[in-house]
């Protein structure tokens, strides 16, 4: 398990509640019910995410659908990349007060992450080739799914 030390806007109770949350959010595959109100504060006061006006419009940006956007999310949760902002592009000062946590929360991600990706891939798939029939429909095309290995 992890020491976490107080911060300045976080004690360490609060970090250890966090870092529970974001292993059943992991676990769950990232489920709604999962994405807790002090997990979501924390990725957008201490980890350089924008907040998206709410929890659920943060929610609905990188899990709804679960696709590239997820997978991008996931992306700065992988210890090469060191605290860089997906959003922002470039090195936040997520190192500064909570580097506990946030390597923590890093650490904890890597043995589900391969298991995430392809979920996030395969959330991609669905969803464009559902946007594909909708277009298809709409200009009267009927698609035929190739079969894998085709």
């Amino acid at each position: 398990m992890y020491t976490f030390t107080d911060s300045e806007f976080m004690t360490a109770e609060e970090k250890v509640q966090v870092f529970k949350a974001w292993e059943r959010f992991l676990k769950s595959n990232f489920s709604r019910t999962a994405f807790t109100k002090a997990l979501y504060q924390h990725l957008t006061l201490h980890c350089a995410f924008i907040a998206h006006y709410s929890i659920d419009g943060f929610y609905g940006v990188y899990f709804q659908p679960i696709g590239h956007k997820t997978a991008r999310f996931l992306d700065q949760f992988h210890p090469s990349c060191n605290g860089a902002s997906v959003e922002y592009g470039f090195y936040s000062s997520w190192h500064d007060n909570y580097v506990d946590i946030n390597t923590a929360l890093c650490e904890a991600t890597l043995p589900h992450r391969n298991r995430l990706l392809d979920l996030c891939r395969e959330g991609q798939y669905r969803h464009d080739y559902s946007d594909a029939l909708r277009a298809a429909e709409k200009i009267g095309m009927k698609l035929v799914k190739k079969e894998e290995g085709e």
